[in-house]
């Protein structure tokens, strides 16, 4: 069970997810924005693999429901990552490496290629961040926008 203060008001909310928290020294929108993520984060899968989706190299998950609709977050590690981060830094000219290791400086490129592309800077790469922002061609080096 996680909350939320609204109006200076706790309010429970049950997530189905251990382990969701909010930080008590956050305003109440950023309360907001983190519990929202956290239930979005548990509803999709962890991108895990790389796929071309409409002429571009994203972050997939490849399972018994493969799919694009996948995400990431600090901390995880794999081959879908190191795409983020090639797409960060070919696109956003970002400066990171390109590892395959979710680690801070990669959640902080992309929460300033979150900002540049109009969505909400939380760090997170999942449905919305895959839709707004920049990714690498699968030809010609280029950027492109995937639906």
């Amino acid at each position: 069970m996680s909350g939320v203060k609204i109006a200076g008001v706790f309010v429970a909310l049950s997530v189905g997810v251990s382990g969701c928290t909010t930080d008590t020294a956050s305003t109440p929108d950023e309360e907001i924005e983190a519990a929202s993520s956290d239930i979005d984060i548990a509803a999709m899968p962890t991108c895990n693999s790389v796929a071309s989706f409409h002429a571009a190299w994203v972050p997939y998950y490849n399972g018994t429901q493969s799919t694009v609709d996948c995400t990431m977050v600090r901390g995880y590690n794999s081959s879908a990552v190191r795409q983020l981060q090639r797409s960060l830094n070919l696109c956003y000219h970002e400066q990171v490496a390109e590892n395959g290791s979710f680690d801070e400086a990669t959640q902080t490129a992309l929460r300033r290629a979150q900002r540049q592309a109009g969505t909400t800077p939380n760090g997170q790469y999942g449905r919305e961040t895959r839709k707004v922002m920049l990714h690498e061609a699968t030809t010609s080096g280029r950027c492109i926008h995937v639906p």
